[in-house]
């Protein structure tokens, strides 16, 4: 007789319900996978049959053949132990079907019969959850990641023998409660140890308020690196959608560490020269997310970006325009958020003097315009606020009066306010407008109008800069509580193009 069980798979962040059917029958003694299983389901076999014995369980001398469904998923996870365990167990204690029917287990099991924490646990049960009428049994050590969604229809075990009393018998295991669920770092980093560079701060509150992608050009040592650091002390708070979605990001990268609770801070990833492509974008034998993506709802910080192949910085592109990442393989597609607010950091030569003292500098045009070729102009035409820094002079580094983070995040929450009041969501930015809505919040009078024109034709700008721009002018008046955009908000705007990457 074939029992079937229920558990839960997940290819990028898609979840799936994977039905399982396991058939002992008498013959040589053997475990058969079938229904595309991976090298990991392979590999449970030997995992499920110590697990048990160790656990003081008999295992059946006969053979088991295992089918998952559906077949045309790639089915590489681990998560299936607890499952199999539970099939086979049936099998020789004749455990009630509608039992079995009740529960999707998901787990898997070490040598000694532990059930350990899996990937993607906060995105299998909420899909449970929702497309399910089906109880939820998940290891112990994923009660921190998924506690904000438990109910009476999520259980945990810590090990195989609290799994079956709870599948067999209804007894509840004990896991203890965790009162604070979320990722907290503290931070004493704040723009007022920056002194001068008031313009790189102007930026990143336009940068934070609307989501607007950036580039700090400057002379090394000048502060990029601080000011870009500084920067998720004034963004506004996560929402409950966006801690959900970036907890579930971590959770399928294996990053969410010992704690396991929900990440209720804004991700910084930062971006080394030496990266490839694959830990930029994602990928691998079995799909996982890369440094894009595990930025979302936060900040990527690219630095020395003229020292990272063109290749990756251009991966950048579809990402800084759609908020996602495409991983193409030759039976399916995956799909990774990636909804970050990029902030690029670079030299403006290779000697880095061109901007402190252009006489200073030992680099030829030719040179100066190789450096920044790799800065391709489709690339920096999705760059909303391209900022020169310099060097300041000794004097305004005793200069005690620098704006503190304090300050220019109760600016920023007051633009984000407004946007919220605009588009209804508090995840809806300036830099997210359709071209449709740009036309509908970012209307200019006559005089505005003709100036901006005027502009566009002058320096040849592209139709996606013309609408990035009406976007950067939206996020400056709603920094200034303006109903209106005003003709100071389309020239600071402008004045955030006016870095030429031709040299």
């Amino acid at each position: 007789m074939i029992k079937r069980v229920y558990s839960c798979g997940c290819y990028g962040l898609r979840p799936f319900l994977i039905h399982a059917e396991v058939d002992v029958r008498k013959g040589v003694p053997d475990f058969d996978v079938l229904g595309g299983a991976g090298s990991y389901e392979r590999e449970a076999a030997k995992r499920v049959r110590i697990a048990m014995k160790n656990g003081d369980y008999s295992f059946p001398k006969t053979h088991i053949t295992v089918n998952l469904a559906p077949a045309d998923m790639p089915k590489n996870c681990s998560a299936i132990d607890l499952a199999l365990a539970v099939g086979i167990y049936a099998h020789m204690y004749e455990v009630p079907e509608e039992r079995l029917e009740a529960f999707v287990l998901i787990g898997e099991l070490s040598l000694d019969g532990r059930i350990k924490s899996c990937r993607n646990a906060i995105s299998m049960v909420e899909f449970c959850l929702r497309e399910t009428d089906k109880h939820i049994l998940i290891p112990g050590e994923n009660a921190r990641e998924t506690s904000l969604m438990r109910c009476e229809r999520v259980h945990y075990a810590n090990n195989f023998a609290e799994a079956l009393g709870c599948v067999v018998n209804g007894v509840e295991a004990d896991v203890w409660e965790q009162l604070d669920t979320s990722h907290k770092e503290s931070t004493t980093l704040d723009y007022a140890d920056i002194y001068g560079n008031q313009e790189a701060k102007n930026a990143m509150m336009v940068a934070a308020a609307g989501r607007h992608h950036s580039l700090l050009l400057g002379s090394p040592g000048c502060g990029k690196t601080m000011v870009a650091e500084r920067l998720p002390t004034i963004m506004p708070p996560m929402s409950t959608q966006e801690m959900f979605e970036t907890t579930g990001i971590y959770s399928a990268a294996g990053k969410l560490g010992q704690q396991g609770g929900w990440i209720s801070q804004r991700p910084v990833v930062k971006v080394s020269p030496n990266v490839t492509l694959s830990a930029m974008t994602g990928g691998g034998r079995v799909p996982t997310p890369g440094a894009i993506s595990l930025a979302h709802n936060g900040i990527l910080f690219v630095d020395e970006a003229t020292q990272i192949s063109s290749d990756c910085l251009d991966t950048l592109r579809e990402p800084l325009e759609q908020g996602m990442v495409n991983i193409s393989r030759q039976n399916s597609r995956v799909v990774f958020p990636a909804g970050c607010l990029c902030v690029m950091a670079a030299n403006p030569c290779k000697c880095g003097k061109l901007l402190d003292d252009p006489n200073m500098c030992t680099c030829s045009p030719r040179e100066r315009g190789l450096y920044l070729r790799k800065l391709s102009g489709p690339l920096m035409d999705r760059i909303d606020l391209h900022v020169k820094m310099t060097t300041q002079p000794p004097e305004k580094m005793r200069d005690g009066s620098s704006m503190s983070s304090q300050v220019m995040r109760e600016k920023v929450l007051a633009a984000c306010a407004r946007q919220e009041h605009r588009f209804g969501s508090r995840e809806r930015f300036n830099a997210q407008m359709s071209p449709g809505e740009v036309n509908q919040y970012c209307l200019l009078d006559s005089e505005t109008s003709k100036l901006y024109d005027m502009a566009v034709s002058k320096y040849g700008l592209s139709n996606r800069a013309y609408f990035r721009m009406l976007r950067v002018a939206r996020t400056l008046a709603d920094l200034d509580d303006k109903e209106n955009i005003g003709t100071g908000h389309i020239l600071g705007a402008l004045s955030y193009r006016g870095i030429s990457i031709n040299g």
